[in-house]
Formats: structure tokens, sequence, C-alpha cells
């Protein structure tokens, strides 16, 4: 049977992306250190930058609109 591949937790995933796009770290000693695959730091990198409108939006804020929102409809 193959290696059972890692999971990487959400604060690990903006870690490894702030210290290669932050710090300028070089992909491949980033993804040596670490044991991440260059492809999925890119794939990474993609989903923050698609999905930081969300990010800047207020955040928590947001999130509770959606929740209200979401138990009129509930409730309706």
């Amino acid at each position: 049977m193959g290696k059972k591949r890692r999971q990487y937790t959400y604060e690990e995933k903006a870690i490894i992306l702030k210290r290669h796009l932050v710090e300028r770290e070089a992909l491949s000693d980033l993804c040596d250190k670490t044991g991440c695959h260059p492809t999925m730091v890119t794939c990474w990198q993609r989903a923050l930058l698609e999905h930081a409108a969300v990010a800047l939006q207020g955040g928590r804020d947001h999130g509770r609109q959606c929740d209200q929102q979401r138990i009129r409809e509930l409730e309706a």
C-alpha cells in the first residue's frame, strides 16, 4: 500500500504561502523544507487570489449576515 497523503491545515497553508509570497522564499526550497509539492502550493496561491474579495469583505460581519439570512429563510 502507498504512503498516506499529508493533510495541511488552513494555518499551515497560510504560513507556507506567506513564506513564499511575502518573505520571497524560493518555492523549491520551501517545498523541500515542508514536504509539500510545488503544484499544490501553486493551487493554494490561485485559490487565495480567487477568493481574496471574500476575505476583504469584512470577514465575520459577512458570515453573520449570511447566517441571519439563512435563519430567516428557514423560519419562513
